[in-house]
């Protein structure tokens, strides 16, 4: 009798089958993380330029803006992923 694992049968087979990275996949994934880290996204450049053209108190007015907005977009997101997996 076959052991169950748990885990749904791939291609027939009882056993879960692995895929593997190569190196070199796993360096070029790696290096895109790092680029893709190291480049300021919309918020910042937002926050940015505001504190430069307008002062520090509307740069920090916009940093409290784009942090509450972070947090309805996560509520959000977070409401649509419970009502998905219930």
């Amino acid at each position: 009798m076959a052991r169950s694992t748990g885990w749904p049968a791939f291609a027939g087979h009882d056993s879960l089958v692995l895929i593997h990275m190569g190196i070199e996949l796993y360096f070029a994934f790696v290096a895109a993380t790092v680029v893709l880290m190291a480049i300021p996204g919309p918020n910042v450049a937002l926050i940015a330029a505001t504190s430069i053209t307008h002062g520090i108190r509307h740069g920090l007015t916009v940093v409290a803006g784009t942090a509450s907005a972070m947090i309805v977009q996560l509520a959000l997101v977070g409401a649509g992923l419970n009502s998905f997996c219930s």
